[in-house]
């Protein structure tokens, strides 16, 4: 889910998540600088929780398709988040949970059983903006799920991405791109998910981080 992946495989997130940057991926380890967590637009009286499938199916014949579980993400009425998504630079998932009722959001080193945390910034983030180089087609509205959906066709010079969205529930339960990627929610469920979805787990040490932090996984 980095870019160009980025564009359209997060499809229940709404721009909520922690900034990383100086990944470094040497096996059987990763690591990384995480923070701050970036505002976002809080939706309350929608709560749902799903799972995200991946989907890739190839231009050649040569070449197997392949589906697979990358995401798994729930929102409560208050508008609390957590996401959990499978990172691409390794083999690992990572876990975010973000309460604008608290004004924090937290990152879980589940390795380790510690919670990150960091003050969630005030205010709404940035209005979303036409990208460079690109034109934005309206496709009308459909039904998925029984949901309606108001679809949008983003053609840049390389990739074309198709996006369908609930305006109810602001999120995006289709997405597909001409490099032969989609991405859909599947499970979805409408009602109040589990409120310890949104804490840090019981017996997690939480670590208050008043800046950038930097953070290492294991893998096999």
């Amino acid at each position: 889910m980095r870019i160009p992946i980025l564009l359209f495989f997060a499809v229940a997130a709404s721009g909520q998540r922690f900034n990383v940057s100086s990944i470094r991926v040497n096996a059987p380890e990763v690591s990384g600088v995480w923070g701050p967590p970036s505002a976002f637009a809080i939706v309350t009286g929608a709560p749902y929780s799903a799972d995200e499938l991946q989907d890739y199916t190839p231009s050649d014949a040569t070449t197997p398709s392949r589906s697979s579980i990358i995401g798994h993400y729930a929102r409560d009425s208050q508008g609390r988040i957590r996401m959990s998504e499978a990172f691409k630079p390794a083999p690992v998932w990572l876990t975010e949970i973000f309460d604008p009722i608290a004004g924090a959001a937290y990152l879980l080193d589940d390795g380790n059983k510690v919670a990150h945390e960091m003050r969630l910034p005030p205010g709404p983030p940035p209005a979303a903006s036409t990208p460079r180089n690109a034109t934005i087609e309206k496709l009308g509205i459909a039904t998925m799920d029984g949901i309606m959906v108001e679809g949008t066709r983003t053609r840049f010079s390389v990739l074309t991405i198709e996006t369908w969205k609930s305006p109810e529930l602001q999120i995006d339960l289709l997405t597909k791109s001409s490099n032969g990627y989609s991405s859909r929610l599947v499970n979805l469920r409408r009602g109040e998910p589990d409120a310890a979805l949104f804490r840090p787990p019981a017996g997690y040490t939480v670590i208050h981080e008043d800046g950038p932090f930097q953070m290492t996984f294991r893998f096999q």
